[in-house]
This record gives C-alpha cells, sequence and structure tokens, in this order.
C-alpha cells in the first residue's frame, strides 16, 4: 500500500499523533551522504491521543519511505498479502527484519510517552 504526502487524510479524531521510528535499512545500502539515498527503511510506532488524553488508535508497522518528489511511504499489507507485499516493498537482506518484530518495539512506544502530551489540569 503506498502513500503520498500530497494526499491530506484527515483523521477520524481530533487527537495529536506522536511517532517514533527505528531505521533498519536504506536504498542504496553504500551510500556516504544523505543525498545519495533514495529510500530509507524503518520500524514506526505511532500513536493517537484523544482531547480526553486518552489514548486513541495505534499502529507498528514496518515502512519504505521514498524520498522522491513528492516523497512516498509503503506499508505492507495485511494478512494472507503480507509475504508477497514485504517481498514487493522490501531489499531480500532485509525481509527477515520485517517478517518479525523487532526487540526494539518497547524502545518506540517509550520514546512516544516521552513526548505524548500530558493531561491538563482539571477545574472544578
Amino acid at each position: 500500500m503506498e502513500h503520498n504526502f500530497a494526499e491530506t487524510v484527515p483523521p477520524h479524531h481530533t487527537g495529536s499523533f506522536a511517532c517514533a521510528a527505528h531505521v533498519f535499512g536504506i536504498d542504496p545500502s553504500t551510500a556516504t551522504s544523505a543525498q545519495d539515498v533514495k529510500a530509507v527503511y524503518a520500524w514506526v510506532y505511532c500513536e493517537e491521543t484523544l482531547p480526553s488524553h486518552l489514548l486513541g488508535d495505534q499502529i507498528f508497522v514496518p515502512v519504505a519511505i521514498h524520498l522522491a518528489t513528492p516523497p512516498t511511504i509503503e506499508i505492507p499489507e495485511d494478512g494472507d498479502d503480507f509475504p508477497g507485499s514485504v517481498a514487493k516493498i522490501f531489499p531480500a537482506e532485509l525481509r527477515d527484519i520485517v517478517t518479525y518484530a523487532p526487540p526494539y518495539v518497547s524502545d518506540l512506544m517509550h520514546q512516544v510517552e516521552a513526548i505524548r502530551p500530558s493531561p491538563s489540569a482539571q477545574h472544578s
């Protein structure tokens, strides 16, 4: 599934979003400067905080970010389509990282928790 940053999709809630990412690869893998990178591969954790300060939607997903104009993001399909979409999106040497949840899931969640808005004081 490809997402284009030029498209604006309003959230279904009126909360705020926070994300953290762990980069596990780049294309080309031999790039020596940022301007040489055409794609970035990362595990991303995002969560929504609702206006009531309740936790809303959460997602933990591997992504391919293509640094074109405009940039695009590819996310593997769910269910039975997952293996095929992973094979199309990620280089062979990175597919094991995509297939199994990495050990740093909790680290990404803690990073987002650290920037999550705090509940405001309630007035009586």
